[in-house]
């Protein structure tokens, strides 16, 4: 395993890297809990550069935050409402407001959701809220499962693109600083040249 790591890292230092071994999509999957936007760039990064699969750095970023998004959903139905119910005037939460809340997470769950997943903002509230209200797997998840593929998607395309055309424009500056150098070169000898002949 020693031997491995050290064969990676000389691979990945003297640029002969050809592809990154099969386990770096469990890294990603489980590195998308807890990072997923930046996780997911840097793996559509390196599939750009055909060092991983795309469709495989799109499976692995998606189950990594379907996985993370199933834990909140699964904390807010472990808490109680009947504790809101109890303790919730300390803090301004009556009963009526809680069948309020309740009733409008079960009737717009999916577009909250949707909504919170794709603009990932306050994603993690609303899993909790439709796991505390108890709403069944049917209501939201679908939701969430079209939306994980375009959020998941996007980030994809913009981090494949991105680096090919950054590779693009390391080319182009390379050709040009050639260019620019080979020019300077061209007025120096010119330019001596010129002085020689006065």
């Amino acid at each position: 395993m020693e031997q491995a790591i050290i064969e990676f890292l000389h691979q990945l230092q003297t640029g002969q890297l050809t592809k990154l071994p099969n386990q770096i999509y469990i890294l990603i999957a489980i590195l998308t809990l807890f990072e997923g936007p930046l996780t997911t760039l840097a793996g559509a990064a390196a599939a750009s550069m055909g060092l991983l699969n795309p469709a495989l750095v799109f499976l692995s970023a998606s189950t990594g935050n379907l996985a993370g998004d199933i834990f909140w959903h699964s904390l807010g139905r472990a808490g109680k409402l009947r504790w809101f119910v109890r303790h919730g005037r300390r803090i301004g939460i009556d009963a009526d407001r809680l069948e309020w809340f309740k009733r409008n997470i079960r009737d717009h769950a999916s577009k909250i959701i949707f909504l919170t997943k794709v603009s990932s903002s306050f994603i993690i509230p609303s899993l909790i809220s439709t796991g505390l209200a108890h709403l069944s797997w049917r209501r939201w998840f679908p939701a969430l499962l079209i939306a994980e593929i375009l959020w998941t998607g996007s980030l994809i395309s913009i981090g494949y693109f991105s680096a090919q055309a950054i590779s693009d424009v390391a080319t182009a500056l390379e050709f040009l600083l050639f260019f620019s150098a080979l020019f300077l070169l061209f007025l120096i000898v010119l330019m001596t040249a010129r002085r020689a002949f006065r």
